[in-house]
């Protein structure tokens, strides 16, 4: 074999090699929308009384794990949280889905993960809190 068949055979083997890698080690960062522009509806009318009602931005405050549809209310707990992040596991064939809350609202956003994941850690602004005292996300990179 002359050296030119030999460096594309070694550049083949690398470059396949850290193919595989990647794929199999795939990462998935989740971007919850930083702020959502919403308006709210009033259930009731009362007589002498117009509604005023402009619309506001709300701003991430939170992100939650869940297992299963999120409508059914079965928030994951955390194996790690302190001030700078937040890590969860997964059984790997198990359905997550990652939720976006917003400040002042019940609105959330909601996504399920892709297939494979088995850790999400959240990081947090250094320098801000929410109204609960809680890091505000500031990136999501699951694996």
């Amino acid at each position: 074999m002359n050296k030119i068949n030999l460096k594309k055979s070694f550049i083949a083997v690398i470059f396949f090699g850290v193919v595989s890698f990647a794929h199999a080690h795939s990462v998935y960062v989740a971007k919850c929308p930083p702020a959502i522009n919403v308006t709210q509806k009033l259930v009731d009318s009362f007589s002498d009384w117009h509604l005023f009602n402009p619309p506001t931005q709300h701003y991430l405050s939170h992100v939650e794990m869940y297992s299963g549809n999120p409508a059914e209310l079965a928030s994951l707990k955390p194996d790690f949280s302190n001030s700078e992040k937040t890590i969860w596991s997964f059984q790997q064939d198990s359905k997550n889905y990652i939720v976006c809350e917003y400040n002042d609202i019940s609105i959330k956003l909601t996504q399920l993960l892709p297939p494979g994941i088995t850790t999400c850690t959240i990081w947090y602004k250094k320098y801000q809190r929410n109204k609960s005292g809680n890091g505000v996300p500031d990136r999501v990179v699951c694996q």
